[in-house]
């Protein structure tokens, strides 16, 4: 199953996601990118990281925080967000249950959220000295890309079975970095390549583009996209292209 939670900066997000990574350590293989501490897990850095996860019968929870930042941008469907979806319409058989989460529920690539079962939206409504302590949570089911329907509220105790806070197990200011998609690492290196060229020139723009198609085999679509990238984002000079 797959299961999400929203909700603004602050909102107890994250903070609920550690709770259910300490709360399953015993009977599932923990796998995340929210760094620990005292629990025994696999680090997920980026969405290739999903594969190492093995094809057994064994029970694993996998929470993704921030999963906009993940290559899942609902503004931006890379080769990233197509390796989280085939993830995504797959991860029963792999014996994975699936935790995200995400500030706006639209951010998150439309065919995830659609896979989600509930999205809970937390909030923290107790505090002692200064730490949360008991969240409430409201839990909604997704009816389409951005409506959901309210099913009713939970409450979820923050202290650890040691007595400890929940918040002590992780640093509440790690910085969640943009996934690197493949594709993006391409473009910026041709990018880097071919900056030279003057595509004011309509004639170093058909040969640059002939190159790309005949030469480096890409596809005329793919190298159009690439050339208008360069003439509008990247200021050029005036380099003859059979000097590069």
């Amino acid at each position: 199953m797959i299961y999400g939670a929203c909700g603004n900066v602050g909102s107890g997000k994250t903070l609920f996601l550690a709770s259910l990574l300490f709360n399953e350590k015993e009977d599932t293989t923990l796998w995340t990118n929210i760094k620990l501490k005292d629990l025994d897990y696999e680090l997920i850095e980026t969405a290739e990281d999903l594969d190492r996860i093995p094809h057994t019968t064994e029970d694993k929870l996998v929470v993704i925080d921030e999963l906009h930042q993940f290559g899942a941008d609902s503004w931006n469907y890379s080769s990233l967000a197509k390796k989280l979806m085939r993830f995504g319409t797959q991860h029963r058989k792999k014996h994975v249950t699936l935790w995200y989460s995400t500030q706006i529920y639209g951010q998150v690539s439309n065919r995830l959220r659609m896979l989600s079962k509930y999205i809970y939206f937390p909030s923290i409504v107790k505090w002692y000295q200064g730490k949360p302590v008991l969240a409430e949570l409201s839990v909604t089911k997704p009816i389409d890309s951005y409506r959901m329907t309210k099913i009713g509220k939970i409450y979820k105790p923050l202290i650890r079975y040691d007595g400890h806070l929940i918040c002590d197990l992780y640093d509440t200011d790690q910085w969640i970095t943009d996934a690197v998609d493949p594709q993006d690492l391409e473009r910026d290196r041709l990018v880097e390549k071919y900056k030279k060229v003057d595509l004011t020139n309509p004639d170093q723009e058909k040969a640059l583009k002939s190159y790309l198609v005949t030469i480096m085999k890409m596809p005329s679509g793919k190298a159009g996209h690439l050339i208008n990238h360069i003439k509008y984002n990247v200021q050029g000079h005036s380099i003859p292209f059979n000097k590069l």
